[in-house]
């Protein structure tokens, strides 16, 4: 249950959705309804992607139901709403989408929420707006759609200072191996070095808020543990590091969603490949594996005490036919 000041927003149970489908008297919408109770049905792990969510203030009278509509493969999901006539005019509707969006983008690993409007509909399109969205300059089978996204971006020199704080705060409240000022040192070093990527550098935004940051940088494998490794551009894989998200934003699926986002641009790039080492039961639900899968093997530091912290992921299958090496950190001081 997501709470507001005036507002308790949920799932509807199936026997809620019945009722209300049962209630309504456009058939169409009928169908539409029908069509998302079986969505439910089919996708019980998925409930709250097909549900209609209810809207009731908090003594329970019921104002107001909400919905989203699947989401696809790029991470975007639809959401619709609708306010009973008679509580129309006090601000529902907005209180209860912002807070369902939130929740969406922070909490659930989604990307990006769109919607919908009739052209006609300026009302819908205020709330929209008040609740964040803005026009992407598209048209749907209704009207003009809006949306409100999770985006990245490079970094820009503006951002350093701004970067340096979230990286800071990241892993002293979310790690108990770091302060963050050798992640720090390590961007700087990165940032300093032949093998850094100015393109593949970004920041995170929600709602114009820096909320991420990560890197990813040449690195190029050794052909034996102690290193001797070549320049820059002998190699067509990157690694990922450092990766921070902002303390106030940490466990919420924020972290998810610009990797996925940065990945995709390496793909774009025509890199073979990434390697990154960090909690495997984080990076496997998001396509790596462990690399030793790939003959690359970790030297040093964590993953020798746990091999499938040292993670992989091929940009397109097989790229990495025909490779292999060893992890080692020895171009970085703060590695």
């Amino acid at each position: 249950m997501i709470e507001t000041t005036r507002l308790r927003i949920y799932p509807a149970s199936k026997e809620q959705m019945e009722i209300f489908i049962a209630a309504q008297s456009d058939e169409i919408l009928i169908a539409a309804y029908m069509e998302m109770l079986g969505g439910c049905l089919s996708h019980p792990d998925q409930w709250e992607w097909y549900a209609i969510w209810m809207i009731e203030l908090k003594d329970g009278t019921h104002v107001g139901d909400l919905c989203f509509k699947g989401v696809d493969e790029s991470g975007s999901t639809e959401i619709g709403y609708g306010i009973d006539e008679n509580y129309q005019g006090h601000g529902y509707a907005a209180e209860a989408v912002s807070a369902l969006v939130d929740w969406a983008l922070k909490q659930t690993g989604v990307s990006c929420v769109t919607a919908e409007t009739e052209e006609s509909n300026f009302a819908s399109q205020r709330v929209l707006k008040k609740c964040g969205f803005i026009p992407t300059g598209e048209t749907g089978e209704e009207g003009p759609l809006f949306a409100r996204r999770i985006t990245i971006r490079p970094e820009e020199h503006r951002d350093y200072h701004d970067i340096v704080s979230l990286v800071l705060r990241s892993f002293k409240e979310g790690t108990d191996y770091s302060d963050g000022t050798d992640i720090v040192a390590l961007i700087e070093e990165i940032r300093d070095s032949e093998y850094y990527i100015p393109e593949l550098s970004f920041v995170a935004e929600l709602d114009g808020e820096i909320v991420g940051h990560f890197l990813f940088s040449r690195f190029p494998l050794s052909k034996t543990p102690k290193g001797g490794h070549g320049g820059p551009h002998d190699t067509d894989i990157v690694m990922l590091a450092p990766v921070s998200v902002h303390a106030d934003h940490l466990r919420q699926g924020i972290g998810s969603v610009m990797l996925r986002l940065g990945i995709q641009k390496v793909k774009e790039m025509g890199f073979q490949g990434i390697i990154v080492e960090g909690n495997y039961r984080f990076y496997n639900t998001i396509g790596f594996r462990t690399s030793s899968e790939y003959g690359i093997f970790p030297v040093s530091g964590y993953p020798m005490t746990e091999p499938r912290c040292q993670m992989y992921m091929e940009t397109r299958s097989g790229s990495l036919k025909g490779h292999g090496g060893f992890v080692v950190y020895d171009m970085y001081y703060n590695a």
